[in-house]
């Protein structure tokens, strides 16, 4: 009896261990993902252009953040500018819960003087989510949004975010549901720590097609334990 036992949980292992393979190798479910953001403030600038309000727009110098180049625009209005940058991230996991950040954002300012400098600007954000694969694929989802700087000085200053409906939505891509939306807001400090644009994404479980063919593996294990009892038994 022990003996059929043995062998019993064996097939049991190796039905789950061949189910979850076949499972991962036919759902995306299992696989990494990465991201990438493109921003622009608006309206875009290839090359420096000025808006109705006074703001001149122009490509932002690249800055490094953890070995990571990262290239933006700035808007510019009186002696303050702000930045902002676009950003990237591999190598995720799903099912789960992910942190996104979208854009970072700098701000410096010269002006010394009350009332200091104020001005409001819109940005676009270009994400584009990617499953590594295989096969790889992209989808592409747009974000728009508007700064407020407000008595911006080499002392003081703030800067608001407000984010354009829709914040929030569910794509699929590679076969997997993604849940997500623009929920949160880090200023920058004028002349000091960068800021950042962020949200989150939550990636759905495995279909359930992957958990049935796992039962299957179990119930196929079980009849054939069922019968050799018989056999001996008999």
């Amino acid at each position: 009896m022990k003996t059929t036992m043995k062998k019993f949980f064996r097939m049991a292992a190796l039905s789950l261990g061949m189910a979850a393979l076949i499972a991962a190798s036919g759902s995306s479910a299992n696989a990494t993902f990465s991201y990438s953001t493109t921003v622009s403030i608006d309206p875009p600038g290839g090359s420096s252009a000025t808006t109705p309000g006074g703001v001149t727009i122009a490509p932002a110098t690249p800055i490094t953040i953890g070995g990571v180049t990262e290239t933006g625009f700035s808007a510019r209005f009186g002696n303050t500018i702000v930045s902002l940058y676009g950003t990237a991230r591999t190598g995720f996991f799903v099912p789960g819960t992910n942190t996104l950040d979208l854009a970072d954002v700098a701000a410096i300012s010269t002006t010394s003087t009350p009332p200091g400098d104020s001005f409001t600007v819109g940005y676009t954000i270009l994400l584009n989510l990617t499953n590594d694969g295989p096969p790889p694929s992209t989808l592409p989802l747009t974000i728009k949004g508007r700064l407020t700087v407000s008595g911006a000085s080499t002392g003081s200053g703030t800067i608001t975010n407000f984010i354009f409906p829709p914040s929030s939505g569910t794509v699929n891509i590679g076969g997997v549901s993604f849940s997500g939306g623009v929920d949160s807001y880090s200023p920058p400090t004028i002349n000091g720590a960068f800021g950042s644009i962020g949200g989150t994404v939550t990636a759905a479980v495995p279909e359930p097609g992957s958990i049935a063919l796992l039962g299957c593996g179990l119930a196929g294990a079980f009849g054939l334990f069922r019968r050799r009892k018989a056999k001996l038994t008999a």
